[in-house]
């Protein structure tokens, strides 16, 4: 049976680090269909930190500028660990995050 989308991304703060590596690969792999939901955990408000650093670390590595605005907002997030790995993502992203 496969997992949906929604799934996988609660999958990314499971107990067991072997789950939330694949979550993390199957994210990465389904990027199409994951970048939207993806893009909504970072602006949901009471989102684990778990799933909010792996969300802007997949969306760092799938590199699609609709994720750019949504990254940037989430540089103001009380977590520094989420802000941190937001800012990672952005870098990644290269020239095409640089102007925003």
């Amino acid at each position: 049976m496969e997992k949906t989308i929604k799934q996988l991304i609660e999958d990314l703060n499971n107990d067991d680090e072997f789950v939330q590596e694949e979550a993390l690969g199957l994210l990465e792999f389904r990027s199409e269909e994951s970048l939207d939901p993806l893009i909504e955990v970072l602006s949901t408000k009471g989102t684990n930190k778990n799933i909010k650093m792996s969300s802007a670390k997949l969306l760092g590595i799938i590199g699609d500028e609709k994720a750019i605005d949504p990254l940037i907002a989430t540089l103001k997030d009380n977590n520094k660990l989420v802000r941190r790995e937001a800012s990672t993502a952005l870098s990644r992203m290269g020239d095409k995050a640089v102007d925003p």
